[in-house]
């Protein structure tokens, strides 16, 4: 029988170098408002524009449109994480009019 012994490695010297950027486009904004305006789990109070204006985001939404953005967030909203990631990776400017096209 083979013995295994835990093994401490010291990482504190390592060079700590993570990239770091700042990107304030629109289309995050609208990402993260669909995110949150057809999520049946998140709690619209606490947002600053109050939950009456989530609903009538929602209510002037085309059925068929709230029906696949309820399908993108699934369980786990990992549709959602994925395209924030592909709008991250896009080219810049990250515009809605050249991400969209």
């Amino acid at each position: 029988m083979v013995e295994q012994k835990a093994e401490v490695r010291d990482l504190t010297r390592a060079p700590r170098q993570l990239p770091i950027e700042v990107d304030g486009a629109v289309v995050y904004e609208i990402l993260l408002t669909l995110w949150t305006a057809f999520n049946p789990e998140e709690r619209n109070t606490s947002f600053e524009m109050g939950d009456e204006w989530y609903q009538r985001v929602r209510e002037s939404t085309p059925a068929d449109l709230a029906e696949e953005i309820e399908r993108l967030g699934g369980p786990h909203c990992g549709v959602w994480l994925a395209v924030m990631g592909l709008m991250s990776s896009a080219p810049h400017p990250h515009e809605p009019e050249q991400v969209y096209d």
